[in-house]
């Protein structure tokens, strides 16, 4: 009996230990709870994903995520894989200074929200404040990093729909500058004044057509009429030619009403790619006086 009993504890315990190795590998993004340091592990203010966190000592993005628990918990800490930081170092004298000074952004996140009309209201969006489940930080991480291709945001208002397209906005424009953002009621505005067509109004549509990273928010807000559609869809058209130019578009649009104001051809197309379903109760705070 006891050696039954033995044996069992030794598998559980090469399970641990397999478990513990296995967390070592860096080739895959996890949501992280804790941050390793020098002297320890810290609970992080937030779960975020490993990819896009800097080490604070030495700003690298090399890492592993170890279990912070192995035999007890799936949690997982971001840990330096540079091995001459000093969160792997002999801390014997060492000053443990984190480095402060934020990496250097492409295009100042401000100055995006300007360019675009976005609103001051916006100049706090990161992406690592997302609030979705795991599958779609990781997801949205990997558009934000390489967009391809059609993601459809469809949900309720105020359900994180506009927040995770800026987030993503905010993530691309740290290394590029080639994003255009846009609400379907400006879109159509710009193109009802396609009658007075001049080199800026040529100019936007290109810039429509060629930039890597193009959201649509609030798609179906507006009365969508024939000619529109039909520029809307020349567009989609053109960008799904492309395997580097990804499009986000969001819309408070059931399915059913979405494929009927679309049309069974513009539907399909924007329905091959990734669709992202937001529910749950409205985010958008209310004062009541």
């Amino acid at each position: 009996m006891e050696g039954k009993r033995e044996g069992s504890n030794l598998k559980t315990h090469f399970a641990v230990l397999k478990k513990a190795i296995d967390s070592l590998s860096p080739k895959k993004s996890y949501i992280c709870t804790h941050i390793s340091r020098p002297g320890g592990m810290i609970l992080a203010k937030e779960s975020f994903v490993s990819e896009i966190y800097i080490c604070e000592y030495c700003e690298k993005k090399e890492h592993y995520t170890p279990f912070v628990d192995p035999a007890n918990s799936t949690n997982r800490t971001w840990l330096c894989a540079n091995p001459h930081c000093i969160v792997n170092s002999d801390l014997k004298g060492l000053k443990m200074t984190p480095n402060t000074n934020p990496p250097k952004r492409s295009l100042l996140w401000v100055s995006f929200c300007e360019l675009w009309a976005i609103g001051d209201k916006h100049y706090d969006v990161k992406f690592e404040s997302i609030e979705q489940n795991p599958a779609k930080q990781l997801f949205l991480l990997k558009f934000a990093k390489n967009p391809e291709g059609i993601a459809l945001m469809r949900g309720d208002t105020g359900t994180g729909k506009t927040y995770c397209a800026l987030a993503v906005c905010e993530f691309f424009t740290r290394s590029s500058i080639s994003a255009v953002y846009i609400s379907q009621k400006k879109l159509a505005t710009k193109w009802l004044d396609s009658n007075k067509i001049n080199d800026s109004y040529n100019n936007f549509i290109d810039q429509l057509n060629s930039c890597r990273l193009l959201v649509i928010d609030d798609f179906g807000t507006v009365e969508l009429r024939g000619g529109f559609m039909s520029f809307f869809m020349d567009l989609i058209d053109s960008r799904l030619q492309y395997k580097n130019k990804g499009t986000i578009i969001t819309t408070n649009l059931t399915r059913e009403i979405f494929n009927e104001v679309c049309g069974d051809a513009l539907s399909d197309r924007l329905q091959t790619g990734t669709i992202l379903d937001y529910k749950g109760k409205t985010r958008r705070t209310k004062t009541i006086l």
